[in-house]
């Protein structure tokens, strides 16, 4: 490849330079919408996650079953004397 059609960089340079600038432009302003939009989607995608989390221990601390200990006292053994 780098026979073919020379270093990267040099690749590159040569592409650029064949394009008129408003084009390069253009796709200047697609690859960051493109970014923009997958960044936003991913942000989105991680509030619904923490949103869910959030409310699935909620649910879960509302409706979970609580244990109560009791304690039996016997006052027929307690001394009727003290």
């Amino acid at each position: 490849m780098i026979e073919h059609f020379g270093k990267p960089a040099d690749f590159a340079k040569e592409s650029l330079s064949s394009l008129e600038e408003e084009e390069i432009h253009k796709k200047v302003r697609k690859t960051k919408f493109i970014k923009r939009t997958v960044l936003i989607a991913i942000l989105f995608i991680c509030a619904v996650v923490l949103a869910t989390a959030v409310w699935l221990i909620h649910e879960n601390n509302r409706t979970v079953a609580r244990y109560y200990t009791e304690e039996i006292v016997v006052y027929s053994d307690l001394d009727p004397s003290k």
